[in-house]
């Protein structure tokens, strides 16, 4: 199996296992969904599922979106 194919199932197996194991709340969902495309991001791009020290989690990413959101429009 091809290196690469075989860290996209995992990717998507980590997805799964944390929906199952988590209390499947939307919040919990989202959360583990956006790390797990992150982690796809990376595994595409480099080969590896942490490219991206840098990269913020879940709970900053929705900080910084509700700011937008707030943002009155122009």
């Amino acid at each position: 199996m091809n290196p690469r194919t075989a860290a996209g199932i995992a990717a998507y197996l980590l997805l799964a296992l944390s929906l199952a194991l988590s209390a499947c709340t939307s919040e919990a969902v989202k959360s583990s969904a956006y790390e797990a495309l992150h982690q796809k991001g990376c595994i595409d791009r480099t080969g590896t599922p942490n490219c991206d020290p840098q990269h913020k989690g879940y709970d900053e990413y929705q900080k910084e979106r509700n700011a937008v959101l707030q943002k009155p429009h122009s």
